[in-house]
């Protein structure tokens, strides 16, 4: 059995790779959508363990990134973002190259970068974006109950300071995943799932991704629930962090005292943003330097915030392509919806964080721009926020049938 449509017309944000305005299509067998839906979330979620950065899990998920590629629907998008995007894929090109004519002469991690920004261009290329994101939905869960399991049994591996990191081989990416999650579950009707990912977030003890999640829930809670019940649930929130303060965590979140909070989070943030080499207008790669030390004799990594990271390995203009890409996405209209919340999280994540780019949760960060240029029919703006006062997106006929 193969599923029929005819293509009324091209997507408004981008020429069509697959089929012609005004012809019939024949689709793939009807299961093949789920089928490269449930390969590419695999292909997001594998790289958050400790095993898909190496070995044959990397050649696995390459190998599900080629068949979710091959089996989805896939258009370009607006033109600009299409360059963009190809800058951004060219510069880590040129890096290697460069790594050996101006650079530190660190070809191989140089090739290892670009290895695995290429295919991330599968992910903004693949239209439906929003089923691969549904397929995550239960990972999201699983993860917060493993956190949940391994911090009231006292088992499992554990980090630094006893932090817990779930289904990832890090406490930072584990953290960083809850928070996406929650993000992915704010709006409609299941919001309330999001309740078990905030509870097990501070068991990673990620300070950054758990400052975010308190803006996030502090600007959704008010308009989702009004202001007596957001009282309510502040106050359940203020007894969760006073367990926290006398917990076996308290040690990653309680300073000596509280005038000592602001002085210890801007020492961190500037250990985060400290330069082992500096930013360059040529791409010339991988940038750590094993040399440098900073006060405690530690070696220097690098920066650890996406958009400084590529100034100093793929180039300044690189960084700002980052930059402009992921604020044309958040300020393109409709707003508000899930792909822009997942999307403002990802983006303040990458501030102090470098993961976020291409080794652990890279992917995210190409399918929820693709997802905000070329539009969703599945994702709704939530009813709760302010109204987008653009015109209503014309859809094309799958997305009118599938109820947009």
């Amino acid at each position: 059995m193969s599923l029929q449509f005819r293509v009324t017309g091209p997507l408004k944000s981008g020429k069509l790779l697959m089929g012609h305005p005004g012809t019939d299509v024949q689709c793939l067998p009807l299961a093949f959508p789920f089928a490269f839906a449930l390969a590419l979330a695999l292909a997001l979620v594998l790289p958050l363990t400790d095993f898909a950065l190496s070995g044959p899990m990397m050649g696995l998920t390459w190998a599900l990134i080629g068949a979710g590629f091959l089996l989805a629907r896939k258009s370009q998008g607006p033109v600009q973002v299409w360059a963009a995007l190809l800058f951004i894929i060219g510069s880590s090109i040129v890096a290697i190259p460069g790594s050996l004519l101006w650079g530190h002469n660190l070809w191989v991690p140089t090739v290892i970068l670009a290895m695995l920004t290429v295919p991330m261009l599968a992910f903004y290329l693949t239209d439906d974006g929003d089923r691969v994101l549904a397929w995550i939905a239960p990972v999201y869960l699983l993860h917060a109950g493993m956190i949940g399991a391994q911090f009231a049994l006292g088992i499992g591996p554990r980090g630094d300071d006893g932090r817990i990191m779930g289904l990832s081989g890090n406490p930072n990416p584990a953290a960083a995943f809850l928070v996406l999650g929650a993000a992915f579950f704010s709006g409609g009707r299941y919001r309330w799932m999001a309740v078990p990912l905030i509870v097990a977030l501070p068991a990673t003890g990620a300070r950054w991704a758990t400052l975010i999640m308190v803006a996030l829930v502090a600007w959704w809670v008010p308009h989702t629930y009004g202001i007596k019940r957001a009282a309510l649930i502040g106050c359940g929130g203020m007894i969760l962090i006073t367990g926290l303060l006398f917990s076996p965590l308290a040690p990653m979140y309680r300073a000596e005292s509280l005038s000592d909070l602001p002085t210890r989070a801007l020492a961190d943030i500037r250990y985060r943003l400290t330069l082992p080499r500096a930013p360059t207008f040529l791409p010339r790669g991988f940038a750590d330097d094993p040399r440098a030390r900073d006060a405690n004799g530690a070696p220097y990594q690098t920066p650890h915030s996406v958009p400084l990271r590529m100034a100093v390995e793929t180039g300044v203009f690189s960084g700002v392509a980052w930059l402009a890409l992921t604020g044309w996405a958040l300020w393109r209209r409709p707003r508000f919806d899930t792909a822009w919340w997942m999307l403002a999280a990802l983006g303040a994540l990458s501030l102090l964080y470098y993961f976020p780019w291409i080794e652990r949760m890279g992917g995210f960060w190409w399918l929820l721009v693709g997802l905000r240029a070329k539009g969703s029919g599945v994702f709704r703006a939530d009813p709760s926020m302010p109204p987008s006062k653009a015109p209503a997106r014309k859809l094309s006929a799958t997305h009118r049938r599938r109820g947009a």
